[in-house]
């Protein structure tokens, strides 16, 4: 079942960024300038796609645990879930910033159904990384409910 979710996933993903190509590829009138509306203000220097290269590092960072995902305890019986937690830590840190980002995307102008200059841009955009973060935190629940009574867990 675990291929089939992996399957299923990356047809979805496909699809989002095939659809968000052909629609910057078929724009006429002037795209989102990404260094501008993905830059951070720290200290007095504006810095152009930081937070997008920090949330990349943070995901990246969290596949690290899974090969130690299968280290034994004394007790033959008992797995620790260790990497388990540092990885579901890892995407809740992400769904963090990346709600900090969606925030400050719109106080700065920029909706689901468009900005000024390229329309479809927000619309693209707020889909792929709105599924991105529901496939983040849909990855942190299961970790946090595996190996117990499911989702009598969090309940």
């Amino acid at each position: 079942m675990m291929w089939i979710f992996l399957l299923s996933d990356t047809f979805i993903f496909t699809c989002f960024l095939t659809s968000y190509m052909n629609v910057r590829i078929s724009t006429t009138g002037p795209l989102a300038e990404s260094e501008r509306v993905f830059a951070l203000n720290i200290g007095n220097t504006r810095v152009p796609l930081i937070l997008i290269a920090i949330m990349t590092m943070i995901l990246i960072t969290s596949r690290g645990p899974w090969p130690c995902r299968e280290l034994r305890l004394p007790s033959p019986s008992r797995v620790y879930h260790g990497p388990d937690a540092d990885t579901a830590a890892f995407g809740a840190t992400f769904v963090g910033m990346q709600a900090f980002e969606w925030t400050k995307l719109i106080t700065e102008g920029v909706r689901p159904w468009g900005i000024p200059g390229a329309p479809q841009f927000g619309s693209s955009f707020f889909m792929i990384t709105g599924f991105h973060g529901l496939h983040v935190s849909a990855g942190v629940i299961y970790l946090n409910c595996r190996g117990s009574q499911g989702l009598a867990r969090i309940l």
